[in-house]
């Protein structure tokens, strides 16, 4: 299977259960423990789908997932946001889905399987401004 999945995640047991489950489905996992991290890999790896947890130090993941929809190169990534609180869901930020904490294996398989699916076949996601 192809794909190339960052997790930006800052609880290192968390992370590190998540990245088990990602490379057990046979995808690349790449990881970040905090917002800002995650933005320069985002940059540099242009991963196929971002599992990002909400409450991140350096910047939160609802902010982080508005500003990967702002930038031309990431704006076409799948991100799921990771919360504890379904309140941060994440869909005004830019998010497909989320993933409620705590989650089964069988759970973070299936969003990410579903987030490398929306890659695969979502439309491209417009550029917002002015119409000529």
């Amino acid at each position: 299977m192809d794909g190339r999945i960052l997790i930006v995640e800052d609880d290192p047991a968390v992370l590190e259960f998540e990245l088990q489950v990602v490379r057990k489905l046979g995808f690349e996992a790449i990881a970040a423990q905090d917002g800002l991290r995650g933005w320069e890999i985002a940059k540099r790896e242009r991963p196929d789908a971002i599992l990002l947890d909400v409450k991140l130090p350096g910047c939160d993941g609802l902010s982080l997932a508005r500003r990967l929809r702002t930038d031309t190169a990431t704006r076409q990534i799948p991100i799921a946001v990771v919360t504890g609180n379904p309140e941060d869901c994440g869909f005004s930020s830019g998010s497909l889905m989320y993933l409620a904490k705590p989650f089964t294996i069988r759970a973070l398989q299936i969003v990410v399987l579903n987030l490398l699916a929306q890659k695969k076949s979502a439309p491209k996601v417009p550029v917002l401004g002015r119409v000529a």
